[in-house]
């Protein structure tokens, strides 16, 4: 499903009353805020077990390699924890309240990554070891990643429905890496002819040519494979923030080939092996300035923040199913075959990387799923809930590291922190109101739906209008005139599961200081038009007054075969 939004400007009409003083914000006295980061910590013994029974005393946390103190603390065992003494202050209680409970589960399949028979033995085995990981989560949901993500079971304790929705992910498409003009130009580039191939001026001008539009055509690769890769990364994201809401720890088993950062990384440097001794006459002083001009890394990383963020650990099967070497056949030169296999490596440490930066495990070159599973479903039933005060002497973002005082012992644990992670708060309240079905509303938000429009292609275009009465709304006095402004997110759901692409919008809000009585009779509005498929659809909307940071959510059913 697509979806598109354009916004109006604020809109509409008069009269009423004046604003109570009292509706503006006002704040009374000192109010101090208590920042706490909690860090899950996984101990194992050499044999990879979970260690029970450490105490506060046995840990050392550094921040930046600093000590800092260990202010709350939680023993986690079968799920339940046990504090080492009394909660110091309920700032505190949100941390631990969580840490009594299993963590949430949610099994993540991309389709992007498996061939057949990798998905039925892989599916086949999860089912069969299920009742293993139920016993040990609070809750599991199915999703799927692909063109977009995809939610094939909400959260739920019942066996039969995960095992029907695992079962329906077989059934699903599946949705190739975008290789195929990838192969095609690395064939041509294979045998393309090089600069000392040229006897002639003219066949040197030639090689040029050729190399200059072969270039040309990397580029255009190498941006295909980057949007590729972000949408894959958004999804991540969207389901990071999906969980964010969640209380305590939460995992996600993924089963993928994960995200090149550096998008086309070896068809560049194959183009660079070749014509290097002529890039220069075709201003390319290095080849790192064109692969860097594409890569992704800081979204992975900040991928990575987000989930730390919100406790979310991953632990990641890599499935190889579109391992380079396996899809360029065609390419048999080993400086092709060196290339791709290196690229392929970065690949599959960049998926490394999320799983230990996160907590979690990695599963690389491993064909059995059985070791990871057993590892997760220890994780999830032991582990330890280190709390720190962020005091102002601590920055909002660092490097952290958990030590245990027995060298034989390995920790787990997310390694960096960054409180500036915590945002989309508008499309976390959206995802949050789209699986629950509940939404405050104190804005007083609604929604108008208009007659869709078929198009050629099958699908329906459906105005939308959503309004809020100003009178709801905080407005800040300027010289001559009151400002506030609402920002909104809609989200759409499949009737298939499918979600769509976050859609989102600001109305600004000004009005002169000589009208603002009959403002508060008025409505602050916006209009969109959605793109969507055949079929009912789930619709979301979350507003938020960015003044008074207040949030409604509505949701709504749509079909756009029916009259409104």
């Amino acid at each position: 499903m697509q979806l598109a939004c354009r916004a109006s400007s604020a809109l509409l009409a008069c009269a009423l009353l004046a604003v109570p003083l009292a509706a503006q914000p006002t704040a009374f006295g000192e109010v101090i805020e208590v920042r706490v980061i909690n860090v899950d910590a996984v101990v194992t013994g050499p044999n990879g077990v979970p260690v029970r029974g450490l105490g506060r005393d046995e840990f050392e946390l550094l921040v930046n390699g600093k000590p800092v103190p260990i202010d709350y603390f939680a023993a986690v065992e079968d799920g339940l924890a046990t504090l080492s003494e009394p909660l110091a202050a309920a700032t505190a209680a949100p941390a631990h309240t969580a840490a009594a409970e299993h963590p949430y589960l949610v099994v993540l399949w991309d389709q992007r990554a498996f061939k057949p028979k990798d998905a039925n033995e892989m599916l086949d085995r999860l089912i069969e070891l299920l009742p293993n990981l139920a016993g040990s989560t609070r809750g599991i949901m199915v999703a799927r990643q692909g063109t977009s993500l995809g939610i094939e079971q909400t959260f739920t304790t019942d066996l039969d429905l995960v095992r029907t929705a695992i079962e329906r992910l077989d059934d699903r498409p599946v949705i190739p890496f975008s290789r195929g003009s990838r192969r095609l130009l690395l064939s041509r580039l294979e045998s393309a002819p090089r600069p000392e191939d040229a006897l002639t001026v003219e066949q040197a001008d030639e090689v040029l040519s050729i190399a200059e539009r072969l270039l040309s055509e990397i580029n255009q690769q190498a941006l295909e494979e980057r949007q590729e890769a972000e949408r894959a990364l958004g999804q991540l994201q969207r389901l990071v923030n999906l969980l964010s809401n969640l209380p305590g720890r939460k995992s996600v088993l993924y089963f993928g080939s994960g995200v090149q950062t550096r998008p086309a990384e070896a068809v560049y440097r194959l183009w660079w092996t070749k014509y290097r001794s002529i890039a220069a006459r075709l201003r390319v002083p290095s080849i790192g300035s064109q692969i860097d001009a594409n890569e992704i890394t800081s979204q992975f990383a900040r991928l990575s923040d987000e989930a730390n963020h919100h406790r979310v650990a991953f632990y990641i099967h890599d499935v190889g199913g579109s391992r380079p070497t396996a899809s360029l056949v065609e390419h048999r030169s080993l400086e092709a075959t060196t290339l791709s296999n290196s690229e392929w490596s970065n690949q599959q440490q960049n998926l490394l990387a999320l799983a230990t930066s996160t907590g979690g495990l990695g599963s690389l070159n491993v064909t059995s799923v059985d070791p990871l599973l057993a590892s997760l479903t220890r994780d999830m039933l032991s582990y330890y809930s280190l709390g720190f005060e962020a005091t102002a002497a601590i920055p909002e973002k660092g490097r952290l590291q958990v030590r245990v005082r027995h060298p034989e012992l390995r920790v787990r644990h997310f390694t960096r922190f960054d409180e500036s992670a915590a945002g989309g708060e508008l499309e976390r309240a959206a995802m949050t109101a789209l699986f629950t079905e509940e939404g405050d509303n104190p804005l007083e938000a609604s929604v108008e739906v208009g007659a869709s429009e078929r198009q050629k292609n099958g699908t329906h275009v459906v105005p939308i209008r959503v309004t809020v009465p100003i009178s709801q709304l905080a407005l800040l006095p300027q010289a001559d005139r009151h400002v506030g402004k609402l920002s909104l997110v809609v989200l759409a759901q499949s009737a298939d599961g499918d979600l769509s692409e976050p859609a989102l919008g600001e109305v600004p809000i000004e009005i002169d200081n000589s009208k603002l009585l009959q403002a508060m009779g008025q409505l602050a509005g916006y209009r969109l038009r959605m793109r969507v498929s055949e079929g009912e659809q789930t619709i979301v909307i979350s507003l938020r007054d960015d003044i008074a940071r207040r949030i409604s959510t509505l949701n709504l059913a749509l079909d756009p075969g029916q009259e409104p």
